[in-house]
């Protein structure tokens, strides 16, 4: 019965909360009242329906305009932010990668090499690595929805190569699969929603900032320990007798195009020119012309959109570009009006003062319990808030809070935005927690049950290990 009520009923929350919250007797000024109306709506769109992201945030930045709030300008200001550049890039060389099947091409040339072939163990880390590295760059979603189809050959291989037909194990290979892309897309500012919204909000809120090379450094220690346990978790469900006579090779089904070479390169110097003006400063002083230069010219926005123009510039010589205008309409344009919306309601909602309310509460509880403690309780209800919540919504609700809070504390902000972006990315245990998930438990060979245990150990990982990170730095 709450179901169906819930079910008949869920697009009304929003507005009730947007009502209920307008008419209460709050001792606040007017206009903080209204914005925490309109963000209590926002919020409850986002947690109870199924209206677009986008949709309901795109809603709440025009209400604040509506309502007298911010002036037109301000509130759609953050939506041409540097940081929506950097994605838009990023979502050209995806889509880059998947138009030259370069991803699939990589993939086959990695499970050909003969080491990985040599033993079952080899074959799943060469296998789940790829969904890893994979998703440092293009998103989770693709990478599972890709390497899909490859899983049902590295599963046919292993049973015809070393004699593994085994349904659990096939099942934690799969699980495994996704459980890595999901981590992978922790490890590079553009792998996942959360970065872009935390290195967004971070620059945004403070002026300061998260280089590229600078957020790897700080992410692949902890993702890689993460991706280990995945490893070690899967391989411990392998039969204990093995035939270990190779029969059959995964082959290397054809050479690199020269359409899928010029998409390499130019991704190859994107990246290299990603990384290299944090490389610069590690060497030279901050104060040397060349710093500066890179510092103030070559930023990681600018890099992506150039080169991802070149997509559409390539070949020269021929009227078939690499990419297309047409091909340029279906990339993820929601998820970059999505990253607008939420820029733009974390910046009111510090301008209003609002996020200090919320504040008063956390610093109010830490007082009994201690920040850093504070800090890790709450790493853990994100983790599990996350479960059932998108982790794009997660972050545009729960970073700017925490920066704030950091401030108030007196805590580095740029580590604490770090943290929380990991931990909204940190989404194992459902089938709704996350794409991979859902696409992996929509093929019908994983069980819901072995998925929410397998994941609840990858949660409970990684909520040690952010926790770990925050208690040193």
């Amino acid at each position: 019965m709450i179901n169906n009520f819930l079910s008949k009923f869920k697009y009304l929350i929003g507005p009730i909360a947007f009502l209920a919250i307008l008419m209460a007797p709050l001792n606040v000024e007017i206009h903080v009242k209204q914005f925490l109306a309109i963000f209590m709506m926002v919020v409850c769109l986002w947690l109870f329906t199924s209206v677009p992201l986008f949709i309901s945030g795109i809603l709440g930045v025009s209400l604040t305009v509506i309502l007298g709030i911010e002036t037109a300008k301000e509130a759609f200001a953050p939506f041409a932010d540097p940081i929506i550049f950097l994605f838009l890039g990023g979502f050209l060389l995806a889509k880059a990668l998947e138009n030259t099947e370069l991803d699939k091409r990589l993939a086959y040339k990695a499970l050909s090499l003969p080491w990985a072939q040599k033993s079952p163990s080899r074959i799943v880390l060469m296998f789940i690595g790829l969904g890893f590295v994979l998703s440092m760059w293009i998103s989770n979603t693709a990478t599972v929805a890709m390497l899909l189809p490859l899983s049902f050959g590295v599963i046919q291989k292993l049973k015809t190569s070393f004699g593994i037909d085994d349904h659990k194990f096939n099942e934690q290979l799969l699980l495994a699969m996704a459980f890595s892309a999901t981590v992978g897309g922790s490890v590079t500012p553009i792998g996942s929603p959360p970065n872009i919204i935390a290195i967004g909000l971070l620059n945004n809120l403070t002026g300061s900032s998260i280089g590229f090379l600078q957020w790897i450094i700080m992410s692949l220690p902890i993702c890689l320990i993460i991706f280990f346990y995945i490893f070690k978790r899967c391989i411990s469900h392998l039969p204990k007798t093995l035939d270990l006579n190779i029969k059959e090779e995964i082959n290397d089904y054809r050479e690199f195009s020269p359409k899928q070479k010029r998409v390499l390169i130019i991704f190859g110097l994107t990246v290299f020119f990603w990384i290299i003006p944090s490389l610069v400063s590690l060497v030279l002083s901050s104060e040397s012309s060349l710093t500066q230069f890179l510092s103030n010219n070559i930023s990681a926005p600018v890099v992506a959109i150039f080169f991802s123009s070149l997509l559409f510039l390539l070949p020269l010589n021929s009227s078939e570009k690499i990419l297309t205008s047409d091909q340029m309409s279906n990339i993820d344009w929601p998820s970059l009006l999505l990253f607008g919306s939420g820029l733009s309601l974390g910046k009111i909602l510090f301008k209003t003062g609002l996020v200090s309310y919320f504040v008063d509460i956390a610093s109010t509880m830490s007082i009994h319990i201690g920040v850093l403690s504070m800090i890790v309780l709450l790493l853990f209800l994100t983790i599990m808030f996350t479960e059932v919540a998108s982790n794009t919504a997660s972050a545009n609700i729960i970073i700017p809070i925490m920066i704030a809070f950091s401030q108030e504390m007196n805590l580095n902000s740029a580590t604490v935005a770090f943290l929380f972006a990991l931990a909204c990315n940190s989404a194992f245990m459902l089938p709704v927690a996350t794409p991979p998930n859902t696409i992996i438990y929509g093929t019908k060979r994983v069980n819901k049950l072995t998925m929410i245990k397998s994941g609840l150990g990858v949660n409970i990982v990684s909520a040690i290990l952010l926790s770990i990170f925050m208690l040193v730095f």
